[in-house]
């Protein structure tokens, strides 16, 4: 008989080495319930957003081949489908995280890990889990733009003349915004999987990140490197297939349409599905990556397993 591996610890201080080869065994011992749930989960916006990716691309070949000058190119509907998809890509962005999350979380509280485990379960911690990651989102995008803004009000009272002083301060404040965008990674396991509100959670993130940078740099890294791969491999097929739809535009005919077949359209659209859902795997990576960091950053700085340890045996006491 096979004797069952023993669940993988979450809040334990790893090694870099240690924390990769977790996140790897978390990802093999249930790639299946993350693989159908995923599908599950994000198959439905993968075919809005290759609709949209396609769209947007006809709409710009189309305009570039009838327009006589770059202005002429311009078609709003281009705008239309762009902002379309950038607002898909992001409900799916937070929607993806949301699992992961969820899967990790349900993973440490259930004996029986993933095995049995279904999207109508995690209902409750998906809806939690996407309505935090969308103000997590959206207040990082305004802590962004008040920085860049105080930086610009700063630079133009100090010097409003001096061409030079204002590239060099949006170059320190890039810098510095890039040096904090690090830690900000925690932010979003710090909300879900600490189950602390998002303000609170802001200045954790921030705190556990800054005393960790270093380990995070590398898990990021190594995780970002193996996601932009398997992007890549999956983006390739739609990349080479609508580079040969371009080379064929060249040919166009005095209607302006573009000279591939509707069977050609169908092989972009279907490449285009397969090039968004590879995106969305490949984010598995990354995340169970910082995810298992938080865990080690946690139980580095604030030794939660050892609070934990001292509450229950008080309560058997």
């Amino acid at each position: 008989m096979e004797t069952e591996k023993p669940k993988i610890e979450f809040y334990r201080e790893r090694s870099f080495g240690e924390k990769l080869s977790v996140s790897f065994d978390f990802i093999r011992e249930n790639w299946k319930p993350l693989l159908k749930l995923t599908t599950y989960l994000m198959l439905p916006l993968c075919v809005i957003q290759s609709f949209l990716m396609n769209k947007s691309m006809d709409v710009s070949l189309y305009g570039v081949a009838e327009a006589e000058s770059l202005l002429d190119s311009i078609n709003p509907m281009l705008w239309v489908y762009n902002s379309c998809f950038l607002l898909v890509a992001m409900l799916g962005g937070i929607l993806i995280t949301s699992l992961i999350f969820a899967l990790i979380q349900a993973y440490t509280e259930r004996e029986e890990g993933l095995k049995g485990v279904t999207l109508s379960s995690l209902k409750p911690k998906l809806v939690h889990g996407s309505l935090k990651l969308l103000g997590i989102s959206l207040l990082s995008i305004l802590i962004i733009v008040v920085f860049y803004s105080l930086v610009l009000g700063a630079i133009a009272l100090i010097a409003p003349n001096s061409e030079a002083l204002a590239v060099v301060g949006m170059v320190l404040a890039t810098f510095f915004i890039l040096l904090l965008a690090l830690p900000l990674i925690l932010w979003a396991p710090t909300c879900l999987l600490g189950g602390q509100g998002v303000f609170a959670s802001l200045f954790k993130a921030c705190r556990i990140g800054l005393l960790t940078w270093g380990g995070l740099f590398l898990v990021f890294l190594i995780m970002g490197l193996m996601s932009s791969i398997l992007q890549g491999v999956c983006a390739l097929p739609w990349y080479i297939a609508f580079a040969v739809k371009s080379l064929l535009s060249m040919g166009v005919v005095e209607s302006g349409e573009v000279s591939s077949s509707l069977g050609y359209e169908f092989v972009l659209y279907l490449l285009g599905i397969i090039e968004v859902y590879g995106s969305y795997l490949a984010s598995i990576f990354v995340w169970v990556g910082i995810a298992f960091h938080y865990g080690h950053a946690v139980e580095k700085t604030d030794s939660v397993k050892i609070e934990e340890d001292i509450e229950n045996f008080e309560k058997l006491s």
